[in-house]
């Protein structure tokens, strides 16, 4: 959650609206990251500990990198667009996660 706006009750009521498994709150994990280091040091914990994970949700790529493009570091924000695209296939090929990466970007 890289807005910081993911709401677990929204999430609960989505859930209970199709009749989804109640346990399946207690296994959902939310990192908060605000900055393209700390996005990669989350996809990169996945890819190390991926447990249990079977659906990963990466909400919202853009905002992170956005702020290096704003910087003049455009090199920088590919770089890491890159790598945490690869991190994500590869957690999806051989670990068969499903993976949804949103981004969306108003200007």
């Amino acid at each position: 959650d890289t807005k910081g706006d993911f709401c677990a009750d929204r999430f609960r009521s989505v859930l209970a609206e199709r009749r989804g498994d109640s346990l399946a709150m207690d296994r959902v994990r939310v990192a908060r990251v605000t900055t393209h280091k700390a996005l990669l040091q989350a996809v990169t914990k996945v890819m190390v500990d991926v447990g249990e994970v079977k659906l990963l949700v990466v909400d919202n790529i853009t905002v992170p990198l956005m702020s290096l493009v704003g910087n003049n570091a455009v090199q920088a924000a590919f770089a890491t667009g890159c790598e945490v695209g690869h991190l994500l296939h590869k957690v999806a090929d051989t670990q068969g996660v499903v993976v949804l990466v949103v981004s969306n970007m108003k200007g």
